[in-house]
């Protein structure tokens, strides 16, 4: 589905206003929820990890020769735990999504600051001069600030382990 193209303004004014509520309205929540979703893939892995290396450690300690010997769920729980946390051990480090975390966490504040920035601008402007020109400053702003978290993404991540999404946010 294509994104719905803002209408066009007719004022300065009111198109300033239409872009902050834009700002306000995708920007910042695509950023929140791309903070949020990374941050609980990074805890998730964390904790699996640790629980797993935790476990497998407390179940050695209490297993019986016997017990390992064979091929019961001991032993299959020897093997699967530290799998598992291997796995998650090299989630972290493979897709850096820690790193992709703190990338996307630094465009959340960054289009908060502007927005409320924005508002300020706003509410002191008295001229349709004053309102293009905060307009267009802001516009500059977003568009470093889209051009800083794409070179940032190409950094972090490789082109075949995009495990962020790299589309702007989507308007409804």
């Amino acid at each position: 589905m294509a994104d719905e193209i803002p209408k066009i303004e007719e004022t300065p004014k009111a198109a300033l206003a239409s872009f902050i509520a834009e700002l306000e309205e995708y920007y910042y929540p695509w950023y929140d929820s791309e903070t949020n979703r990374l941050y609980y893939f990074w805890t998730g892995a964390q904790w699996l990890a640790l629980i797993s290396g935790f476990a497998s450690a407390l179940l050695a300690a209490c297993l019986k020769g016997e017990q390992i010997s064979d091929w019961g769920y001991g032993r299959i729980a020897l093997i699967v735990l530290p799998l598992l946390g291997s796995l998650a051990s090299t989630f972290i480090v493979q897709s850096r999504v820690g790193e992709l975390e703190a990338l996307r966490e630094s465009g959340r504040e960054t289009i908060q600051r502007l927005a409320n920035q924005a508002r300020v601008d706003f509410a002191a402007a008295t001229s349709p001069e004053q309102f293009t020109e905060v307009h267009r400053d802001l516009v500059t702003a977003v568009s470093a600030l889209e051009k800083e978290q794409s070179r940032g993404f190409q950094r972090i991540v490789p082109k075949m382990m995009a495990f962020s999404s790299q589309k702007p946010p989507q308007r409804k």
